[in-house]
Parts: structure tokens; sequence; C-alpha cells
């Protein structure tokens, strides 16, 4: 099969989409046709991979999803969810979410402190501010971590965040 060179549109050429080829007519190298194609080749290989990765990836997801909502529904279901109506559905869901806050709430209390890695930029200042919501609290900080006044923090130097009890 001959083909039409894409400069001159003289036909007579080889393949120039598989090996290097100069049209006679014109004289053109038609080289940049071969890396073009070659290119269009790797493309596609590489969009399909994409392709076959993601919706992979999403099969999995919604199998791993389906079968958490599925076992969350069904103990739930083994509760008294199964003798609900429609109307005792929102006082029931408003009562588990009730529940689940208050179960929150007390993890909450539990927890008086925490550990705080120091990340580059951080100062006392900042670390109180975004905990405490106030800067000039960094002196707590600074007691309960034994800190003097003006000590340097050190990234990846791990703070104790005491958390207000109320």
């Amino acid at each position: 099969m001959t083909y039409n060179c894409p400069i001159c549109q003289k036909p007579g050429l080889e393949d120039f989409t598989l090996k290097p080829i100069v049209c006679p007519q014109c004289n053109s190298d038609l080289k940049g046709f071969l890396l073009i194609n070659s290119t269009n080749k790797e493309t596609k290989s590489k969009i399909r991979k994409l392709v076959l990765f993601f919706t992979s990836s999403i099969i999995v997801f919604l199998g791993v999803f389906l079968t958490i909502y599925f076992s969350v529904h069904n103990n739930s279901q083994s509760t008294d969810v199964k003798d609900l109506n429609a109307t005792d559905s929102i006082y029931y869901y408003k009562n588990y979410i009730s529940k689940l806050q208050k179960d929150i709430n007390s993890r909450i209390d539990k927890m008086s402190h925490f550990n705080y890695i120091v990340k580059p930029g951080d100062n006392l200042s900042s670390i109180a501010q975004f905990f405490y919501n106030d800067w000039r609290l960094y002196k707590i900080i600074e007691k309960d971590n034994h800190l003097s006044e003006g000590q340097l923090l050190i990234p990846k130097d791990t703070l104790k965040i005491s958390l207000k009890q109320e």
C-alpha cells in the first residue's frame, strides 16, 4: 500500500509512520510523523492503563463501601429498627444521633491531653492559636512541656497539648 506525502500530497510513499522516510518529490524528512505515531501509541496505552486502574479502584471502593454499609445496616436492623414505621424513624434517628454525640463527648472528656509533633515554622503562639483559639495561651504549652521562655521549637519535637476540661 502506498501513502501520500503529508507535506506535498504526492502519492507513492511507504508507510512513514513505521520507519523514517524522506519524500523523493519534496525532500521532506518525515521522521517527525514516526515520532508522533509512536507517541500516540504510548499515550493510548497509558490512557488504557489509567482507565483500567481507575475502573478497578472504583469497583474495589464500591465493594468495600457496600460491604461496610450492609454490615452496619444489618447490625442496626437487629435492634429495634425492624419495628419502626416511617413516622418513628425520624424520632429514632434523632435519638441515635443524640446517643452518638454523648458517646463522642464522653470520649473527648476522657482525653485530657495528646501529643503534637512540631512542624517547620511552628511556634508556641501559632500552636496556642490553633488549639485554644488564643495565641496568648502559649504559656500553657510552655508550662506543660517545661520549656523556658523564648525557647525555639525544633521540627519533629513532640509537645504535650492539654485540653480544657469543662
